[in-house]
């Protein structure tokens, strides 16, 4: 049988002469080369198709697919065994009707009862799944990949290639000159040069932020925190992995270098981001980007609690392993919160007078942030020291907050909404706080509250996702990050698993997985090198550059930004199309140079893919 294919040229069509070994008859899937292409396909020749968690589904958890399809009726399908080509499994379609996030009809596949390991994929009317796995080790290398994207972008030192996925991806010192750089129009004083080398590249341009930073840094030390037992040295790829530290603690380190001159002279506030002067070419060369002029930003409130936040927790995850560091972060943090308190409120808005190559990140309301930063000192207190006066002064700020206990979304942590990150801090560590017993009881519920809505959301979605603003509002849109939204509201179910030894959480986080790894509507994993139909540019100059001219592959375990129409929150981008249905609005393959808005990669998405990896590994199904 003839089946048509359409080729990763938009105007091609192949012919292949031979039935597919899984399923004759049925059709290969469609990588569609871009957004307008694959929402053509779909809408005008109504193509079905059978989106899967491309990676694979646990034995003993859920195992549900998605089929677009405008049939009215049930359809019969089939899960083949790739081994043998032979039917295993057949049952009908579940319609679930139309879907507004993805502007088509959705029916839902069930085969969670179906437990034997193997490779499999799943044929209906005519078209057939991608293969994926059905086993119990699925996600053991991911918290090492994900790890990876944070040392590939360490700024103030080589990147070796020996601890690369690909060694053509070794580069030299970029930004070394950060450890003396100037203030923009000298506005922490003439002539004053701060020492703010040791950092990350926030995303696909190399500024830092250090309210993006915060919640990085916060996501990564919670995942240790979470469970240190199983965070140990040599466990990932980087100069430090035999110091007889965790690693996870030593990337924390090398990202926040910055930290110490953090805080200029004369008892200021700590600068808003470091940032070139201009935008940097999309296209990377080292020895142009570190010519480029480079400052020290304006300060802010916000960075100064970041400050805080960061100084305070590296100072209790170290303190067993580095006292003399960790008692050298205790006294930043104290004094970035002196500083803090002390000063009139210093916001950064879109018109705060910087450098023009560099978002804003700008923030008008910083209550969540000084709750966030009390939160991480208290925690920290009894640990490195403080008398029982200052505790208290610090608990009253923790406890007088509008923020205490109470999340943001039903959950969701993200740089510029941070009461999440410290309420789960509570929680984490409430013993010994000296805070009310009904108040951890409080605490308890609404963690349990906001779980309940993302299982909610799961099951009334038509592709199985955590974050999916459309069941409140049929006007809603798909914000910028939306990955990243889904990926921290994931950590919600953890915490809820944690919270209440209920197996249900647990089960929805593996299912919730799904989505990032290719149940979507887009049938592509958005997680770099997972999945046989995965990403594979996102939108980083230094990856991105090595792709298109020595055909180096991005490396593993990198998350994208996701669908989003939205354009208040990202203007002017144009590859990603904000008038079509919001889990469609992506940007297509070989479009990351003009796609910040869907497919950028951030310090702040990964971190948390990082935390999720990590988890599952830590807690299979049973």
């Amino acid at each position: 049988m003839l089946l048509l294919v359409r080729s990763w040229s938009r105007f091609t069509v192949t012919l292949l002469g031979s039935c597919m070994l899984f399923a004759c008859g049925a059709s290969t899937p469609v990588k569609p080369t871009n957004t307008f292409d694959y929402y053509q396909q779909s809408q005008q020749f109504q193509a079905n198709f059978i989106a899967v968690n491309q990676l694979g589904y646990p034995v003993k958890g859920k195992k549900i697919a998605s089929m677009s399809s405008n049939s009215k009726k049930p359809l019969t399908w089939s899960l083949v065994d790739l081994a043998t080509t032979k039917v295993v499994l057949e049952g009908q379609t579940r319609m679930l009707g139309y879907d507004e996030a993805a502007g088509g009809f959705v029916h839902r596949i069930d085969f969670s009862d179906f437990r034997k390991k193997g490779r499999y994929t799943i044929r209906a009317s005519l078209s057939a799944s991608w293969g994926f796995n059905i086993a119990d080790d699925l996600y053991q290398d991911l918290p090492k990949d994900a790890m990876g994207y944070f040392y590939f972008h360490r700024m103030g030192e080589a990147i070796e290639a020996k601890y690369l996925d690909d060694p053509r991806h070794a580069r030299g010192v970029m930004h070394a000159t950060d450890d003396s750089l100037p203030c923009y129009k000298d506005w922490c004083g003439e002539g004053v040069r701060l020492n703010l080398k040791g950092s990350w590249a926030d995303a696909g341009d190399f500024g830092f932020y250090l309210v993006n930073h915060a919640i990085s840094v916060w996501t990564l030390l919670n995942a240790y925190e979470f469970n240190p037992a199983s965070k140990k040295d040599g466990d990932y790829r980087m100069p430090e992995n035999n110091n007889g530290l965790p690693d996870l603690l030593d990337e924390v380190r090398a990202g926040t270098g910055f930290l110490a001159g953090s805080l200029p002279p004369g008892g200021q506030l700590a600068p808003h981001k470091v940032t070139n002067e201009d935008w940097s070419s999309f296209l990377f060369d080292l020895d142009t980007e570190n010519a480029m002029e480079r400052y020290v930003q304006p300060p802010s409130t916000a960075a100064t609690y970041a400050v805080v936040r960061m100084s305070a927790q590296l100072a209790r995850t170290f303190n067993q392993y580095d006292s003399t560091y960790a008692k050298a972060q205790w006294r930043l943090a104290l004094e970035a919160w002196r500083r803090a308190e002390a000063k009139p409120e210093v916001l950064y808005r879109s018109d705060t007078p910087d450098s023009p190559g560099a978002g804003d990140y700008p923030d008008n309301n910083v209550s969540d942030d000084r709750y966030a930063a009390a939160v991480e000192l208290l925690v920290s207190a009894k640990r490195m020291g403080m008398s029982a006066g200052e505790m208290n002064a610090i608990r009253d700020a923790v406890t007088g907050s509008d923020d205490y206990l109470n999340f943001d979304r039903f959950g969701s942590q993200n740089w510029n909404e941070t009461q999440g990150a410290g309420s789960l801090s509570l929680w984490l560590h409430w013993d010994g706080l000296g805070l009310p017993a009904e108040d951890k009881e409080r605490l308890d519920a609404n963690i349990i509250e906001s779980a309940e809505y993302y299982l909610t959301s799961l099951e009334d979605s038509a592709y199985p996702t955590v974050y999916n603003p459309l069941l409140k509002d049929k006007s809603a849109r798909w914000e910028w990050g939306s990955n990243s939204f889904l990926a921290n509201n994931m950590i919600m179910l953890a915490y809820a698993h944690r919270v209440s030894g209920e197996k249900k959480y647990l089960e929805g986080l593996y299912w919730a997985w799904d989505f990032l790894l290719g149940n979507n509507p887009m049938n592509l994993s958005f997680i770099t090198g997972y999945g046989t139909y995965a990403e594979t540019d996102t939108h980083d100059r230094i990856a991105f550059t090595k792709l298109l001219g020595e055909k180096v592959p991005y490396p593993k375990g990198w998350l994208s930004g996701g669908p989003m129409n939205d354009a208040n929150s990202c203007a002017g981008e144009p590859s990603t199309n904000v008038f079509i249905p919001a889990a469609l609005a992506y940007a297509g393959v070989g479009e990351a140079p003009s796609s910040w808005c869907s497919k950028e990669n951030t310090i702040n998405w990964n971190s948390p893919l990082y935390w999720l990896a990590a988890f599952t590994v830590d807690n299979p199904l049973e």
